[in-house]
């Protein structure tokens, strides 16, 4: 009995820890709405949904704004093609060379085959850090992807 016992708040305390690291995805940010208004004037339009905002962009790649560790996660997503499930070794090769020229960006291939692009800019909200941020995020997810197009043609939808 005093096992089961022992083992049952183990068990409570490795669930308390996991929602409270799920918390950290499920909250967003206090001062949002300064990010938001800081990327409406670059012509970014916003969409808060639950967890997250979501922005797009006529001519520049979308993405989602949440809090995560401290800071702001951006993320943006390409679809994979049928072609980038069946040779995942060669985009892969093309994801790592991305991740060697990219300045905050980091590239990914998803579970499902798709391209994934994030970085994260800590704490809070400083017009010129975030400023200089943005420009580079849209450097990496703009200029650096388009210097690849070849390359990645073919693996994305």
């Amino acid at each position: 009995m005093e096992r089961s016992l022992a083992g049952m708040g183990l068990l409570l305390a490795v669930a308390v820890v996991l929602s409270l690291s799920v918390s950290a995805w499920a909250e967003l940010p206090g001062d949002v709405e300064e990010f938001v208004n800081h990327l409406g004037f670059l012509g970014y339009e916003s969409e808060e949904k639950d967890t997250y905002i979501s922005v797009t962009h006529d001519e520049k790649t979308s993405f989602t704004l949440q809090e995560y560790e401290g800071g702001i996660l951006v993320r943006g997503f390409y679809g994979g093609s049928e072609y980038s499930k069946t040779h995942k070794g060669q985009f892969l090769d093309v994801v790592n060379e991305l991740n060697v020229s990219a300045t905050v960006m980091r590239a990914f291939v998803d579970s499902d085959g798709d391209l994934g692009l994030e970085a994260w800019f800590p704490a809070d909200y400083d017009k010129v850090r975030f400023a200089i941020f943005v420009e580079a995020w849209q450097s990496d997810t703009g200029d650096l992807l388009l210097s690849r197009y070849d390359d990645l043609a073919e693996f994305l939808e």
